[in-house]
């Protein structure tokens, strides 16, 4: 695309407390240079009320199809030249609708259909990867608790085989008797269902790695969790814990974590950000567990740390000179929690 005259618009789409999409605000309004639009479909999202935005619109509800169509006529009514989506359905949403965006002249900002298709199943992604040489837990997708024969690699997480909003739907089973119904209770709720095991490991990560639209990995950055914080644990039983999404930690080099990220990113085959986590075992081969095609939840923590996800893709793709450094502040990265109060007569109807 030309070279913009001005700041550039962006709008993000999905605001709410804890989102992604808060995460890329901070980020960018870290940068600075930038005209931020926000949305969202409900007036108690966080973000509608964020001091930086230059305007923030509530959407009506609706389907998926009808909300594409009304985040697209904010974007011509607000001159929007860039779409990052700040909600998993909306990444969703955006990843389908994606023509109606490319013949308006706008730029979303996600992975590659084809990733992002590949990424939507978790024992899809990991099955595509142990079929390229990559190390992977045992994983296999479950129709019925029969299916549990053959498991002996105890412990076990059972979780649902894709989807979002289901990350407190994660459990952890010792013996056949907790799988079995482990499985029975999502099978029972609609969801699909996939065993992995469990890596007893307390050095888990999460690793960004940036690619251009073109396929290039431009570079990487791991963060060590901290797994003692309560915002950081989904669940702990003893001595195993599973994290939650408020990830936390230390962000070093760690040289040969990236190594192993950044060829997952390319076996994918990732054309923007992609999001890694795994755990290490105690020869230092990483083992990832779940993979998404998008920005991460600490994404804010990394352009602390130096490294400005959004904010380097956007330049890049407004053929912006020179492109932003890309660096690594070692150190500790932690995170809390944030209030707001809004008066009844601002809130957003």
């Amino acid at each position: 695309m030309s070279k913009p005259k001005g700041a550039l618009r962006v709008l993000i789409a999905g605001i709410g407390g804890g989102s992604l999409g808060l995460e890329i605000f901070k980020c960018l309004r870290l940068a600075g240079g930038y005209e931020l639009i926000g949305t969202d479909i409900s007036e108690k999202a966080l973000g509608l009320y964020e001091k930086g935005f230059k305007r923030t619109v509530l959407l009506p509800r609706s389907d998926d199809t009808t909300y594409a169509q009304n985040l697209l006529d904010v974007c011509r009514s607000e001159n929007v030249q860039f779409v990052a989506p700040g909600a998993e359905k909306v990444h969703s949403i955006l990843n389908q609708e994606r023509d109606i965006f490319q013949e308006a002249g706008i730029h979303l900002l996600i992975n590659s259909r084809e990733v992002v298709d590949l990424c939507s199943s978790k024992l899809k992604t990991l099955l595509f990867l142990q079929q390229h040489g990559v190390p992977v837990p045992e994983t296999r997708r479950v129709e019925s608790e029969s299916d549990c024969e053959g498991l002996s690699r105890f412990p076990y997480i059972v979780k649902p085989s894709e989807g979002a909003g289901a990350s407190n739907l994660v459990f952890l089973a010792e013996n056949t008797n907790e799988i079995e119904f482990f499985i029975g209770y999502l099978l029972r709720r609609g969801y699909k269902a996939t065993v992995q095991q469990y890596l007893d490991s307390r050095g888990e990560f999460t690793i960004g790695v940036l690619s251009t639209p073109e396929g290039h990995v431009v570079g990487s950055i791991a963060l060590r969790r901290f797994l003692e914080s309560k915002l950081s644990i989904s669940a702990q039983y003893h001595d195993r814990i599973i994290s939650s999404g408020w990830s936390q930690g230390e962000i070093r080099d760690f040289a040969n974590i990236r190594r192993q990220a950044e060829h997952i990113a390319r076996v994918v085959g990732s054309r923007w950000a992609l999001n890694i986590q795994g755990r290490v075992d105690a020869d230092g081969t990483f083992y990832p567990f779940e993979i998404n095609p998008r920005h991460s939840g600490t994404s804010y923590l990394r352009a602390l740390a130096g490294f400005n996800e959004p904010h380097y893709l956007l330049r890049y793709l407004a053929g912006i000179q020179p492109l932003p450094e890309l660096q690594i502040r070692e150190g500790y990265y932690l995170r809390g929690l944030a209030e707001a109060a809004v008066p009844l007569p601002e809130v957003k109807r």
